[in-house]
C-alpha cells in the first residue's frame, strides 16, 4: 500500500489568479460601511502635509505611479496599491521630509502593502530590480523597519478599494429589481472594474490627496456608472443619492467629486502618448466630444489600468523605469563612485528644511498650525 505525501498547493502558474474566498453578503451592509467610515478618520494624512505637497505634486505623483507600474509588473492585486500609496503618504505626513532613496520608501511601502493585502508578498529581490538595483536587499529591510516604527505597526488602513465591494453591493440588491435587458452580474462586473481604474487615477493624481476614502470610492463609483451611458437618467441621481447617503455627506460634494474625476479622466485623455487609441475620431488636434469621450473612457478602462502605465513621468522628476534585464548579483555592492546608503545617518534632505524654514518667514502663523497638527495627529494615535 503506497502512501503519496506529494503537496500540489503550488501546481498553478504565475499567471493564473490566486484563490480567494467567495462573497459572504452577510459580512456587509450599513453597519459594516458605518465602521469604515469610522476607521478611516484615523489615517486620513495632516492638513499641513497635503497642502505642502500640493505646491509641488510631482515628486509625489512619480513616486506613486512607480508603484503602479511596480504593482502591475509584479502582479498584485488590486488593493495593494492604494494601500501601498496610503502608507507612503502617511509616512511622509508623519515625518515631513522626504529619504535619501525616495525609491526605496517607495518599495518599502510596496513590500508591506503586499503582505498586509495580498496573497503573496512581492519579493525584495524583485523590488530592487525594479529600480535597477539603486538600494540593496538590506537597505530595504531597514526602510521597511522604519516605516512601521514610524506609524507604530498600525498599516491595515482603509482605502477606496475596502469600500466598493460594499457600495456595489447595495447597488446590486437594487438592481436586480429593476427591470432591464443588461445581466446584473455582468454588469456589476464591469462597474468595479472601472471603479478601481478610476481609483488608481485618483491616487496617482496629488489633487484628490486628503479626500477620505469612502468620498473618493463612492465618486469614482458613480463617474463610472455615467460612463458606462447612465449620465443625467434617472437611475444615475438615485445612486448618486444612495451612495451620498451611504458615505454620510452632501450630495453636491460627490457630484462635486464626480465631475472633478470626470474632468482628471479627460484631461489625461488628451494628454496621453497614445495617439489614435486615445482619439476616437483620429486627429488629435480636434477636440472631443462628450459621448466619444466616454466611449473612449470606457475602452480604457477596460484594460483594468494597463493605460495609465503608458503615461509619461513629468519631466524633471526623479523617476527610474523598471529594468527588465537587470539581474540581482547577491551581496555585490554598487559602483565605486557611488556611496553606500545608510539609513542610520542622513536619512533626511536638507532640501525640506529649508523649504520650511521659508514659510516660517511668510507665514508668521506657521509655528501655530504645526504644533496644532502634531497634537491632533498624537490624539488620533493614542
Amino acid at each position: 500500500m503506497s502512501m503519496s505525501l506529494w503537496c500540489d498547493e503550488d501546481s498553478r502558474g504565475p499567471l493564473e489568479p490566486q484563490l480567494r474566498a467567495s462573497w459572504d453578503p452577510n459580512a456587509s451592509g450599513v453597519r459594516v460601511i458605518s465602521r469604515l467610515l469610522q476607521s478611516e478618520e484615523r489615517y486620513l494624512p495632516s492638513p499641513l502635509y497635503v497642502s505642502v505637497t500640493q505646491r509641488e505634486p510631482h515628486r509625489r505623483e512619480a513616486l506613486a505611479k512607480w508603484a503602479l507600474e511596480v504593482c502591475c509588473e509584479s502582479g498584485c492585486e488590486e488593493s495593494v496599491f492604494p494601500l501601498s500609496v496610503a502608507l507612503l503618504d502617511l509616512f511622509l505626513s508623519a515625518s515631513l521630509s522626504l529619504p535619501v532613496s525616495p525609491l526605496c520608501l517607495s518599495a518599502a511601502c510596496i513590500l508591506i502593502a503586499s503582505k498586509v493585502a495580498g496573497s503573496e508578498p512581492v519579493s525584495t529581490d524583485s523590488l530592487c530590480a525594479a529600480a535597477s538595483f539603486n538600494f540593496l536587499p538590506k537597505n530595504l529591510r531597514d526602510m521597511e523597519r522604519i516605516v512601521l516604527a514610524t506609524l507604530r505597526w498600525d498599516v491595515a488602513m482603509v482605502t477606496p478599494h475596502d469600500f466598493l465591494p460594499h457600495f456595489l453591493s447595495v447597488l446590486g440588491e437594487r438592481e436586480k429589481d429593476r427591470e432591464t435587458d443588461r445581466d446584473p452580474e455582468v454588469f456589476l462586473s464591469t462597474l468595479h472594474r472601472h471603479s478601481d481604474t478610476l481609483v488608481a487615477m485618483c491616487v496617482c493624481d496629488s489633487r484628490f490627496l486628503g479626500t477620505p476614502p469612502s468620498l473618493l470610492a463612492a465618486a469614482a463609483l458613480s463617474s463610472a456608472l455615467c460612463g458606462l451611458g447612465d449620465k443625467g437618467s434617472q437611475l444615475s441621481h438615485m445612486t448618486m443619492t444612495t451612495l451620498a447617503t451611504l458615505c454620510q455627506t452632501d450630495l453636491g460634494v460627490l457630484q462635486y467629486y464626480t465631475e472633478l474625476i470626470e474632468g482628471a479622466l479627460t484631461e489625461r485623455l488628451r494628454n496621453g502618448p497614445t495617439g489614435s487609441e486615445l482619439y476616437p475620431g483620429g486627429n488629435k488636434d480636434e477636440p472631443l466630444e462628450e459621448n466619444d469621450t466616454e466611449r473612449a473612457a470606457v475602452k480604457i478602462m477596460n484594460r483594468i489600468s494597463c493605460w495609465l502605465l503608458l503615461l509619461s513621468f513629468s519631466p524633471g522628476v526623479l523617476s527610474v523605469p523598471i529594468d527588465h534585464n537587470a539581474t540581482h548579483q547577491g551581496t555585490v555592492a554598487p559602483q565605486e563612485d557611488k556611496q553606500e546608503e545608510t539609513l542610520d545617518t542622513g536619512l533626511y534632505y536638507d532640501r525640506y528644511l529649508r523649504e520650511v524654514k521659508e514659510v516660517l518667514e511668510t507665514d508668521p502663523h506657521f509655528r501655530e498650525k504645526l504644533q496644532t497638527a502634531n497634537t491632533e495627529d498624537i490624539k488620533i494615535c493614542r
